[in-house]
């Protein structure tokens, strides 16, 4: 077995994932707006999401390639990343609600991957979900 197999099977379990915004200093060239929480305000940037391995505190994937639509899926790319690195799925994710969709954390549960997410997906102050939000609570048991 190669050693960086190896390694990622030893101590690649528990990962952190987010999404950071790099705002454009110069012409946007296209570039979607993103919040950019220091400027308290959508500008155009850069769209880059990271995996961090919880143990080691290594930053093991990004990608600087999305777009706004894509960005759903990103959770579950860098699943079959590990997958096809470590041959196992990761045991645990830790990621802001908002990174993907019901579905796409459906397809995590369904995988037997456990996931904590920070916030409550389409929960308001004082009460409230959305509608489908049983299903997506189910599929965090």
């Amino acid at each position: 077995m190669p050693n960086r197999t190896r390694q990622a099977r030893e101590w690649g379990r528990e990962f952190s994932l987010d999404f950071h915004p790099s705002p454009c200093r110069g012409d946007d060239a296209g570039l979607e707006n993103h919040h950019i929480p220091l400027a308290g305000r959508a500008s155009p940037a850069v769209l880059a999401f990271f995996a961090l391995e919880q143990r080691s505190r290594v930053s093991c994937y990004s990608n600087a390639n999305l777009v706004r639509a894509e960005r759903a899926g990103e959770v579950m790319a860098f699943v079959e990343f590990r997958h096809a690195l470590a041959g196992s799925d990761p045991h645990w994710l830790y990621f802001d609600s908002r990174a993907t969709t019901y579905p796409e954390s459906g397809r995590l549960a369904g995988r037997g991957i456990r996931f904590i997410t920070i916030r409550r997906r389409g929960a308001a102050a004082g009460g409230g979900g959305r509608a489908g939000q049983g299903e997506a609570d189910a599929a965090l048991d």
